[in-house]
């Protein structure tokens, strides 16, 4: 095989293992995911798993419950609206290192989910987020150190 090719599925098995290896991890109420990373309680995790199920899952898989859904990180609290990675047991997301960058700042991902931000009753991205004004630059450099860890 060509050397090339070799590297490039090595490293499609790579992000495919971390990336599958992530998805069985949630945010738990009593405990952090990682040392690194914020907690997050009980209720708030409950409304985010609800909204997200509602306006996100429902439509395409309408048998789905809250038990379908997952926070995989948990990134901190800004302005009273949460940024996380989420997923349901439907979903199905390409392992790729991808990269977002939003004034700067730079916002590193293992798969083609991308981070949301999460406010009651609603999700945007999080480039709307920032242009919104509901981050600042400070916010997201915060968010960017949580990402690489």
């Amino acid at each position: 095989m060509d050397n090339k090719l070799i590297i490039f599925l090595s490293l499609a098995i790579l992000l495919t293992a971390a990336t599958i290896g992530t998805v069985g991890l949630s945010v738990q109420s009593d405990r952090e995911v990682d040392d690194s990373s914020p907690s997050l309680n009980a209720k708030i995790e409950m409304k985010i798993k609800q909204d997200y199920l509602r306006l996100r899952t429902k439509p395409m898989h309408p048998d789905a419950t809250v038990d379908d859904i997952m926070i995989l990180k948990y990134y901190g609290s800004y302005s009273g609206r949460a940024a996380v990675l989420m997923t349901d047991s439907c979903a199905m997301y390409s392992a790729a290192l991808e990269t977002e960058v939003i004034d700067g700042i730079t916002i590193q991902y293992f798969s083609s989910n991308k981070m949301l931000i999460w406010e009651p009753g609603n999700f945007i991205s999080l480039k709307d987020a920032y242009n919104r004004g509901f981050l600042t630059k400070d916010d997201l450099m915060k968010i960017s150190d949580v990402s690489f860890k």
